[in-house]
């Protein structure tokens, strides 16, 4: 009797150790099932996966890491957010979370203290996490701290010397710091280990522009020559990858323009503007054009971009960065003595009499003093 309660007593125990491997089994090959969906970008069929490994272990650290990444990449932020909060509740120390909430918290909560304070927890558990350093760089780098930012995005290159995001995300910084012969430098290690790199071509066509031509014994003009074209040539092809990256055809404009082509460089401008709105290079260049407007064939655009511009300040007259952006709009027109040109100058400065009589504390007081 004694022999057939141990039989059963070990048989029930074998089959449940058999059991609980088969559960353990079924919940990695849900989450490797996860994590080859997250990688063809079927995010879908990566929730469901991970939805029902955490079915069966709602504690799963791998399956609640990945769910994280999964709600990030379908920027739904928030749910994102929340998964986090959650995981690091439970495990502090968990680097991969760190560093992507500190990437919802830089990108989309503009809590700019708070993402840097993630990355370098991040760091503080693993101080080789390339891609917390990467994005420790980036950040620094916006806030113009270019030395710290540089020790990052070097080291994150020593560690990893083949991935072009740390080599992409140096050159930024040597631009930013107006080192441009260095960022070139990057910018060809970045596109030799990613050739169908977009920004990189963009950027190194940007980059390029802001070194003069060189000096050669050839005439002057040859030697500009073939410096716009080297310029527009990595334009083209970051457009030929990617036909909205608005750098490539900001660079594009500005050969245009150098060129003397300018109804070509309003048009790349102008797509710009409509891309990116607040990029200071282009409006700069924009506003350089405006004695070109009749050249250019600009002028139905700009009317359109200052009635936007007059729309937007009258939801709010006191906002002075609407007033600016409407004092901006009509400095494309410029001061020519076409009738048309001139009556939108006239009517430029009627408009803000009118607004000053109907709100005394408007900002456009600050353009008719």
């Amino acid at each position: 009797m004694k022999y057939k309660t141990f039989s059963y007593l070990f048989l029930s125990l074998l089959f449940l150790s058999a059991n609980l491997a088969i559960h353990a089994q079924t919940i990695e090959v849900l989450i490797k099932n996860a994590e080859a969906a997250i990688e063809r970008r079927d995010y879908e069929a990566a929730l469901k996966n991970l939805g029902a490994a955490l079915a069966k272990q709602p504690q799963n650290a791998d399956a609640l890491t990945h769910r994280a990444r999964v709600y990030f990449f379908q920027n739904k932020m928030e749910e994102a957010f929340g998964e986090t909060n959650k995981i690091l509740a439970a495990n502090p120390k968990n680097a991969v979370i760190l560093n992507l909430r500190g990437l919802i918290k830089r990108n989309f909560k503009k809590d700019y203290a708070g993402a840097l304070e993630d990355f370098g927890a991040a760091l503080a558990v693993d101080p080789n996490f390339v891609k917390a350093l990467i994005n420790r760089a980036d950040l620094l780098r916006a806030f113009n701290r270019f030395e710290q930012s540089l020790t990052d995005a070097s080291k994150a290159i020593e560690i990893e010397p083949g991935t072009a995001t740390a080599r992409l995300t140096r050159a930024r910084i040597y631009f930013d710091s107006k080192k441009y012969p260095e960022a070139v430098a990057d910018f060809n290690k970045a596109i030799n280990l990613d050739a169908g790199c977009s920004n990189c071509y963009a950027e190194r066509s940007r980059a390029k522009g802001h070194i003069n031509p060189p000096t050669t014994t050839e005439p002057i003009a040859s030697a500009a020559e073939a410096w716009l074209a080297d310029i527009l040539s990595d334009a083209e092809k970051a457009l030929s990858l990617d036909p909205n990256n608005w750098l490539a055809m900001f660079a594009r404009g500005f050969v245009n323009h150098q060129k003397k082509n300018y109804a070509a460089a309003w048009k790349d401008f102008y797509a710009v503007y409509r891309a990116a709105p607040l990029y200071q290079d282009n409006r700069n260049w924009m506003k350089s054009m405006a004695s070109k407007a009749g050249q250019a064939g600009s002028l139905p655009q700009v009317v359109e971009i200052i009635n936007e511009a007059k729309a937007e300040f009258e939801k709010d007259f006191s906002d002075l960065k609407a007033a600016e952006n409407l004092e901006w709009a009509y400095t494309l027109v410029g001061k020519k003595e076409n009738s048309s040109e001139k009556l939108i100058d006239e009517t430029y400065r009627s408009y803000l009499i009118w607004l000053a009589n109907k709100n005394p504390n408007s900002a456009c007081l600050t353009y008719l003093s």
